[in-house]
C-alpha cells in the first residue's frame, strides 16, 4: 500500500485500488476468524490419523479441507466487499460467492493437468490425452460460469448506497474484526 501510494498517489482515487486493498485487508483481518468458526463444525484430525484413513477418505478429507478454506476466504472477503460492491456498482452477485468456492479449484486442477502434459510432451499420445482433460476441465468451469441457469443468478441490488453508510460500516466491521482477533490471540496464549 505504501509503495503504491508513493509511486502513484493518484491511484488512491481508482476503484481497482480500493477494491484490491479492501479485499486484502478483509482476508488478513477476517480469514482466521471465519475459518476458525467454520472449523468448529468439523473436528480437527492429526496427520497420523489422516494417514491411517483409507485412501478414499483421505481424498475426501483433503477436498473438504480445501472447500473449508475456500469458503472461509470467500466469506471473509465478502464481509467488506459486499457493501463496497453495493456502493460502487449498485449490486452484488450472490452467485459469485459460490463461483469463487469452486471455480479456482477447477482451474487449478486444469492448470496442473496442462503443466503435467507439458512434462510429457515426449510421449505425444499421453500429452495429448492430458491436454484434452485440461481443456475439458476449463471448458466445464467456463460453461458453468457463463451459462449458469437463470434461477442461479441471484443478485442483491440497491438504488443508492450512501457513502456515509459505507464508511460507518467499514469502520465498525474493521473494529469488530480487530476486537475479535485480539480476543482470539489472547485465548491462544
Amino acid at each position: 500500500l505504501i509503495v503504491v501510494l508513493c509511486w502513484d498517489p493518484a491511484s488512491v482515487g481508482q476503484l481497482g485500488f480500493s477494491l484490491s486493498f479492501l479485499a486484502t485487508f478483509a482476508i488478513l483481518l477476517f480469514y482466521p476468524l471465519v475459518e476458525q468458526a467454520i472449523r468448529l463444525c468439523f473436528p480437527r484430525r492429526s496427520a497420523s490419523y489422516v494417514l491411517k484413513m483409507p485412501f478414499s477418505e483421505q481424498l475426501l478429507f483433503v477436498l473438504l479441507t480445501f472447500f473449508i478454506s475456500s469458503l472461509a476466504l470467500v466469506t471473509s472477503v465478502s464481509i467488506l466487499m459486499l457493501p463496497m460492491s453495493l456502493y460502487s456498482f449498485g449490486q452484488f452477485p450472490v452467485m459469485g460467492i459460490i463461483y469463487n468456492c469452486f471455480f479456482p479449484f477447477l482451474v487449478s486442477i486444469a492448470v496442473f493437468v496442462v503443466c503435467l502434459a507439458f512434462m510429457f510432451l515426449w510421449i505425444a499420445p499421453f500429452a495429448t490425452f492430458l491436454f484434452s482433460i485440461g481443456a475439458l476441465l476449463l471448458d466445464t468451469a467456463l460453461t458453468f460460469v457463463v451459462h449458469a441457469p437463470s434461477w442461479c443468478d441471484i443478485t442483491m441490488r440497491v438504488e443508492a448506497f450512501s457513502g456515509s453508510w459505507l464508511v460507518v460500516y467499514l469502520c465498525l466491521a474493521s473494529l469488530f474484526g480487530i476486537v475479535l482477533r485480539e480476543q482470539s490471540n489472547r485465548s491462544c496464549i
